[in-house]
C-alpha cells in the first residue's frame, strides 16, 4: 500500500516545538522575575538582624574558620546555638556563602534567598507535572507575590531549606511516576532523607508523608519494589544518625520542644488532644490564610501584618480546585494536595502557638499548587462559555497582580520600620 505524506505534519510539529520552546523562555523569565526581590536590598530589608539570623550566621563563620559550631562541637548532626539544637543543612550551606561575601546581614539573608529560589525553581517543576505549563506558570506567579514565602525567602533561618529540599523530592518522585526511571525515585528518597536535616518540623513530616505517598502509589511502586525497597533503605540511611542521636542524647536534643509542646504539662490528655485538633485546624482557618495570617508575639519577624498566609484570590482558586474533585483527571492530585496539606500541619499542632507560618512552612507547596489547579480547572471549565471563562480568569489574575504588588510596595516600604524591633534593629 502507498504511504499517504502529509506536508502539513512537519509543520505543526515544528510549530509544537517552537511552541513549547517559547513556553520555556516565558517560564524561566518569570522565575528571574520572581528571584529578584529574593535578592535586591538584603542588608536593609528588613532593618537590623533577627537573633537566629546572627547565630546561624556567626555558626556557619565558626563552621568556616574552625570545622566546629559556636559551642565547639566538630562537624556537629545538630547546631547548638543558642541550646535549642537546630537541624544544620542551612548552617552548612551558609558557609561557602559566608567564605565568599563574608560575615554580614546580607550574606546570612542571601543563603536563604537562594534555598527560596531553588524552592520556586521545584514549584515549577511541579506545576508542570502535575497541570502542564499553565499549572507552573500560575504556581510561579502566586509564589513570587507570595506574603508567605517572600518573607521566609528573606529571612535567615533554616525553615526555607525544608521547604526546598522536600520539594525537590516531591518533583524527583513525580518524575520517577511519569518516566519510570529508577534513578529518580533515588534521588528523591535522598533529598527525603537529607530534608531530615533541614528543620525538625521534617522529623516526623517525612515519615508520615512518606507512607502516605505509599498508599497513594501502591500500585506503582510494587511494580518496581525493588528499587522501592532500595529508596526506603537510603531514606533509613539517610535518618540512622539523627535517630543514633535522639537514642543517646534525647533530653538533650529534645529541649526546645519539650519546651514549646502541648505535652509540656500534662502528657496525652482531652486538653492535649483538644490542643492538637483545634492547632491542626486553626492552619485551615480563612482568617488565617486569607485575612490576617499569623499574629501575636513576634508575628511580625515572619509574617508582614495586614496580610492573609495566602493571597484572598487564592481563595476563590482554592474553592475551584475542590470542585474539580469530580473530575478523574483532577482527583488523585486533590487528594495527594490535600494529604500533604493536613500533614504539614501535623508537626506544628503538637506545639504552641498554633497556627505558626514559619513551622507551617512546608504547606507553602501545595496551598500553591492547589491554587494553580483551581486556575487550570476554570480555564478548561467547558460547561461555562469560553468568553465568560476569559472574564473570570483575567478578573483572578488582575486581584492576585493587584494584591500581590501592594504586598510587595508594603514589604520593600513600611514593613521594615513595623518590624524594627522583631530584627533587634540597633544592635549591630
Amino acid at each position: 500500500m502507498t504511504e499517504i505524506h502529509h506536508p502539513s505534519r512537519p509543520l505543526l510539529a515544528r510549530l509544537r516545538s517552537e511552541s513549547n520552546l517559547l513556553a520555556l523562555i516565558g517560564l524561566a523569565i518569570l522565575l528571574i522575575a520572581a528571584g529578584i526581590p529574593r535578592v535586591v536590598a538584603l542588608g536593609r530589608v528588613p532593618l537590623g538582624l533577627n537573633q537566629d539570623e546572627a547565630c546561624n550566621g556567626y555558626d556557619a563563620y565558626s563552621l568556616l574558620q574552625t570545622g566546629r559550631d559556636q559551642a565547639g562541637n566538630r562537624l556537629p548532626l545538630t547546631i547548638q546555638a543558642f541550646n535549642d539544637y537546630r537541624m544544620p543543612l542551612f548552617d552548612y550551606s551558609l558557609v561557602p556563602v559566608v567564605g565568599v561575601f563574608g560575615l554580614d546581614t546580607a550574606s546570612v539573608r542571601l543563603g536563604a534567598a537562594l534555598w527560596s529560589i531553588a524552592d520556586l525553581a521545584a514549584l515549577a517543576l511541579l506545576g508542570w507535572l502535575m497541570f502542564g505549563m499553565r499549572g507552573s506558570a500560575i504556581a510561579v506567579v502566586l509564589a513570587a507575590l507570595s506574603p508567605w514565602h517572600l518573607p521566609l525567602s528573606r529571612f535567615g533561618h533554616e525553615a526555607i531549606t525544608a521547604a526546598a529540599t522536600t520539594s525537590w523530592a516531591m518533583a524527583c518522585f513525580l518524575l520517577w511516576h511519569r518516566r519510570r526511571w529508577s534513578g529518580w525515585l533515588i534521588l528523591s528518597a535522598l533529598l527525603f532523607g537529607i530534608s531530615l536535616y533541614s528543620y525538625s518540623i521534617t522529623k516526623l513530616f517525612v515519615p508520615v508523608w512518606l507512607t502516605a505517598l505509599a498508599i497513594f502509589y501502591w500500585r506503582d511502586l510494587r511494580r518496581q519494589s525493588i528499587t522501592a525497597i532500595a529508596a526506603g533503605a537510603l531514606v533509613g540511611l539517610c535518618a540512622l544518625p539523627q535517630m543514633i542521636l535522639l537514642w543517646s542524647e534525647g533530653p538533650r536534643v529534645q529541649a526546645r520542644f519539650n519546651e514549646i509542646s502541648i505535652f509540656k504539662s500534662d502528657g496525652w490528655t482531652l486538653d492535649t488532644l483538644w490542643d492538637f485538633f483545634s492547632g491542626l485546624l486553626s492552619h485551615f482557618s480563612p482568617d488565617y490564610l486569607f485575612i490576617h495570617g499569623q499574629q501575636g508575639i513576634r508575628a511580625e519577624t515572619f509574617h508582614p501584618p495586614g496580610f492573609g498566609q495566602l493571597l484572598w484570590a487564592q481563595a476563590v482558586m482554592v474553592a475551584l480546585a475542590l470542585c474539580a474533585i469530580y473530575n478523574p483527571r483532577y482527583r488523585k492530585l486533590i487528594l495527594l494536595l490535600l494529604a500533604w496539606l493536613v500533614i504539614a500541619a501535623l508537626p506544628v499542632a503538637l506545639t504552641v502557638p498554633a497556627p505558626h507560618a514559619l513551622r507551617n512552612v512546608l504547606a507553602i507547596t501545595p496551598w500553591t499548587l492547589l491554587s494553580a489547579l483551581g486556575m487550570v480547572f476554570l480555564m478548561d471549565l467547558e460547561v461555562v462559555p469560553a468568553m465568560a471563562r476569559r472574564v473570570a480568569v483575567g478578573l483572578l489574575l488582575i486581584a492576585t497582580l493587584w494584591q500581590g504588588t501592594s504586598f510587595m510596595r508594603f514589604y520593600f516600604g513600611e514593613y521594615p520600620t513595623v518590624a524594627a524591633r522583631a530584627y533587634q534593629y540597633g544592635m549591630e
